[in-house]
Formats: structure tokens, C-alpha cells, sequence
């Protein structure tokens, strides 16, 4: 797992990026990120609108977790856990 930063507008919203295979079914060596609602929230108007910066950045999120989860620090288990019960 790896802890990184997405910015956009002047803002850096949390990231983490974790093994596919570790927080779904899919047997799988690809990597995925995940952020908080916060970075959707920041992207969507954007996106529907067709602005290509925020469709880049919403096609690089596997998933979009409840507000403030990533930004808490989580541990690998506890993402492991709560994409568990989330999908």
C-alpha cells in the first residue's frame, strides 16, 4: 500500500494506492487508487462538463470512499476491511 496525494485546483486530496487482489475478488497484479468522496466532490461538476484534467483524474480512482476515511491514515487492514464491507 502507498500513500499519495492528488491535486487538483490548488488542493491535495489523500490517496492510497493498494493491490486489486487485496480489496476485491479479482485476481489481479494491477494496482488501484482510491480517495475520498471529497476528490469527487471536488471533480464532478468538472467532469460533467467534459473537462479533461478531472475525467483523467475520476478514471484513475477505482473507488471513492465515505468523507475523511483515507485523509484518517488508515492502516492496510482497516482499507482491506472497509472496501471488504463497501463493494
Amino acid at each position: 500500500m502507498k500513500r499519495s496525494n492528488i491535486n487538483y485546483k490548488g488542493n491535495n486530496y489523500h490517496t492510497i494506492e493498494i493491490a486489486l487482489s487485496k480489496v476485491s475478488d479479482i485476481e489481479s497484479n494491477e494496482v488501484v487508487t482510491i480517495a475520498d468522496y471529497e476528490l469527487w466532490a471536488a471533480i464532478e461538476g468538472d467532469c460533467e462538463f467534459g473537462n479533461q484534467e478531472a475525467v483523467c483524474i475520476d478514471n484513475e480512482i477505482y473507488f471513492y470512499c465515505d468523507s475523511g476515511f483515507i485523509a484518517s491514515n488508515p492502516t492496510e487492514n482497516e482499507v482491506i476491511e472497509y472496501m471488504h464491507k463497501h463493494q
